[in-house]
């Protein structure tokens, strides 16, 4: 390609009337003035700027090699160094240029730390291995590549990044000795670093040309040529390319290949591990709720993050949400800025739904670094209508003193007429889930086979407030001994998944009651059979009545007997008793009954049966076991069994 001439020629000198350069773009004070160039200088690659730095080690003239990125160290080759501006003027001292093209040998010559095996190298195979960044190779060049003067092999160029040093070469010819590690690469037959070919210093009169540029310094620091690779400023491993780090180091991640560092600076390498890429902190809370079955909710959304990547800056947000786990994710409109949402979402369709709605916050910084925050807020479960059935059962039954006391759940066999009364108000727990219906149930005996109660149902108002209608059943059998009623109460949701809530009331037990006293004389088992039919004692004796099983020890007999007769009498399908004990603190007397004892009578004799009738008419002509004194006694509280 031909040059490229300027747009207006000069047939004179120009005298400056200023202490800089003409072109302002080839000198900076610093070396990191070096690197603030942009696209809007307009540089291209071979173009030069001195640098006249603070620092000496950073003084001289740089070249330009990668004009795609100018900001980066890697794109400016040094080419002098030490530059000392003040000297400008002496550029006839170029005659020193001998040493500069010993400058320009070295520039082929570079360093791998590869794994070579020669005996495995033939014309025409291609090899890849990495050496020096920064050299002058051009494609089709022969270069030799030796690790000792008897262990080498040459080849043609087919690449070079002079950025990372990759080369390709296309093998010649090989020693074929043995596997050898570290290589000197260079033009093959070049005298490079001999010096040998300083005649050409005479070259040096292209350092006069120094007077076209303010500062000619360009031929002064030429001896330095030998540092044109500034081979030590990038970092090139002693390992092959393919090692991995092993671990992560800073900014550097574990198994990150060492060919991907190799080229860099060392500043950029270090900038690498002090200064790694760490995601963003964010932040996601809400403290909104969705009650049982609500179609339309408002949920308030609260979020934030901080930047932690060195440098970076916040690129990108978002706010997404979802139904349930499976469901698709949606997009909702936030800027970066935001910290606040309120999220307005119908179920639709989706009656009773306990899918729960999952909102995701994403943030993602300049340096493509992102983290993202979760929360779920989960539907409220379902919770049944409130009802208390503690005090919703009422004996019907009519006692006369020194009757039995009944509660309601223990009661005299046979009084089975009961008053289901109004609980207290039935409502809703779930303002969206109206009340519909109930249904009174009941089952006798401990059995599980419910039957519905004629008659003991109706509709209720979908927000409540209002009661059960009480109910009186007297449809059961006498003979009973236990029976359980249930309350079912259905809602819109219960009719929906297709069963309803079910409120037991307490079971009630029934029993023959258990009968004891004292008479003022002698009395037999016809005599206590009247007093029980009466429920009383006519001749001024004592009588009382427990409702209890009679299968179990009589306890809390409260005889007071100062010196009467005792009896007691229970049912007759209960086992006989055969033994007394005095429960008076303090008290040891005890005895047998039915058995007489070294001749003399024991206290009670054994049992006489009699059929019985309850004086209220629940129960009539039912066998019950009579015992009777045989003799006088006192006796305060007794336990039979």
């Amino acid at each position: 390609m031909a040059r490229q001439k300027g747009t207006f020629e000069f047939s004179n000198n120009l005298e400056v009337k200023i202490a800089g350069p003409l072109d302002a773009r080839t000198m900076v004070s610093s070396y990191s003035d070096l690197l603030t160039f942009t696209s809007d200088n307009y540089l291209i690659n071979g173009f030069t700027v001195s640098v006249y730095d603070t620092d000496p080690n950073k003084r001289g003239i740089y070249q330009l090699i990668n004009q795609n990125n100018l900001s980066s160290a890697s794109s400016w080759q040094k080419i002098t160094s030490n530059l000392t501006g003040t000297s400008g003027a002496s550029g006839t001292s170029g005659s020193s240029g001998s040493s500069g093209s010993s400058g320009i040998g070295d520039r082929y010559r570079g360093y791998s730390s590869a794994e070579i095996n020669l005996t495995e190298l033939n014309p025409e195979d291609t090899v890849i291995l990495y050496t020096t960044p920064g050299l002058s190779y051009t494609v089709a060049q022969h270069i030799i590549i030796a690790n000792s003067v008897y262990d080498y092999f040459t080849g043609d160029v087919k690449s070079y990044n002079p950025l990372n040093g990759r080369l390709e070469l296309l093998v010649t010819a090989s020693s074929q000795t043995d596997s050898f590690i570290g290589w000197i690469t260079n033009l093959d037959g070049a005298a490079g670093g001999d010096g040998s070919s300083g005649t050409s210093g005479q070259s040096g009169i292209m350092g006069s040309s120094g007077m076209s540029g303010s500062s000619g310094t360009s031929g002064i620091t030429g001896s330095s040529g030998t540092s044109g690779t500034d081979y030590y400023s990038y970092y090139n491993s002693s390992y092959s390319g393919t090692t991995q780090v092993p671990q992560t180091v800073g900014g550097i991640v574990a198994t990150t290949p060492i060919s991907t560092l190799e080229g860099n600076t060392f500043s950029e390498v270090f900038d690498k591990l002090l200064f790694p890429t760490i995601k963003p902190d964010v932040t996601l809370v809400s403290s909104s709720t969705i009650p049982f079955n609500r179609n339309n909710v408002t949920i308030g959304l609260f979020f934030g993050y901080t930047i932690k990547t060195v440098g970076a800056t916040v690129s990108n947000v978002t706010l997404q949400y979802k139904l349930g786990i499976n469901g698709t994710l949606n997009t909702l409109s936030i800027n970066v800025n935001d910290t606040a949402y309120t999220h307005n979402y119908s179920y639709g369709l989706n009656q009773y739904s306990a899918l729960p709605l999952i909102y995701i916050y994403t943030v993602t910084d300049s340096a493509n670094s992102s983290n993202s925050k979760q929360i779920t807020i989960q539907p409220s479960v379902y919770i049944t209508p409130s009802v208390d059935l503690s005090n919703s059962i009422l004996a019907n039954s009519k006692l006369p003193i020194g009757s039995p006391i009944e509660t309601n759940t223990l009661r005299q066999m046979g009084n089975v007429s009961t008053t289901l009364s109004s609980p207290s108000i039935v409502n809703p727990n779930w303002p969206d889930v109206g009340l519909t219906s109930y249904q009174i149930q009941y089952v006798l005996n401990g059995g599980n086979v419910w039957a519905n109660l004629s008659g003991a149902n109706g509709t209720l108002p979908a927000n409540g407030n209002s009661p059960i209608q009480p109910y009186i059943d007297n449809s059961l059998s006498t003979s009973a001994n236990s029976i359980q009623y249930r309350l079912l109460l259905n809602d819109g949701y219960t009719i929906f998944r297709g069963f309803p809530n079910v409120y037991n009331y307490p079971v009630i037990n029934f029993y023959y009651s258990y009968y004891y006293g004292y008479t003022v004389s002698q009395a037999s088992a016809t005599d206590i059979q009247t007093i029980i039919n009466l429920g009383y004692d006519p001749n001024g004796g004592s009588f009382n009545s427990v409702i209890a099983p009679s299968t179990a020890p009589l306890t809390n007999m409260n005889f007071n007997s100062t010196g009467q007769w005792i009896w007691f009498a229970h049912v007759a399908t209960a086992n006989s008793k055969t033994s007394w004990k005095d429960a008076t603190p303090g008290s040891s007397n005890f005895g047998s009954i039915g058995i007489n004892a070294g001749g003399y009578p024991d206290l009670l004799a054994a049992p006489v049966i009699k059929k019985v009738n309850d004086t209220l008419g629940y129960w009539s002509n039912i066998d019950f076991k009579i015992y009777v004194a045989q003799k006088q006694t006192q006796l305060g509280t007794a336990t039979i069994s």
